[in-house]
């Protein structure tokens, strides 16, 4: 079983590490390290779209809004940190993105990989209208009669 700080690090770790070694480095660096940061986050909130576009994920545009979002305060932080506020590069990075990646990998990251599990469930396909595999598809109206089935024979069973 996994824990929320695993799952976390699961889905973001190298933003965390990123995010951690700031703390420790010279104010003449946090500059470079920032844009890394930066850089990888991107990164990062990409490859998930990727993901969320080809999933067809029903919450697609609130989960970019939140990459927006939080792009959009690293941009403007790092504004900040290159005309020398080592200290709000260090805050970001020790705590603010850190708690802000488990917030989201709790939240909006876990409601899109049950979305993605869910596809692969044959009922999920069927309430989507996908095919199963190549030589089988299933559609509702055949899952809604093999479950009506199902309970009829359980209240038969069950009636004395």
């Amino acid at each position: 079983m996994c824990n929320l700080e695993t799952y976390c690090h699961k889905k973001h770790g190298n933003l965390f590490h990123l995010a951690a070694e700031i703390q420790d480095l010279p104010n003449f660096a946090v500059i470079d390290a920032f844009r890394i940061l930066v850089d990888e986050t991107e990164h990062a909130f990409a490859q998930e779209q990727k993901v969320m576009e080809s999933s067809v994920y029903p919450g697609f545009h609130h989960h970019l809004e939140q990459h927006a979002r939080v792009l959009l305060s690293l941009h403007s932080a790092h504004t900040k940190i290159m005309q020398g506020d080592y200290a709000l590069g260090r805050r970001i990075g020790g705590y603010l993105l850190p708690e802000w990646l488990k917030l989201h990998a709790t939240t909006l990251d876990l409601a899109l990989d049950t979305w993605i599990k869910a596809q692969a469930h044959p009922l999920m396909n069927a309430l989507i209208g996908r095919q199963t595999n190549k030589d089988e598809t299933i559609n509702l109206h055949n899952v809604q009669l093999q479950s009506s089935r199902q309970n009829l024979r359980t209240a038969q069973q069950n009636t004395p």
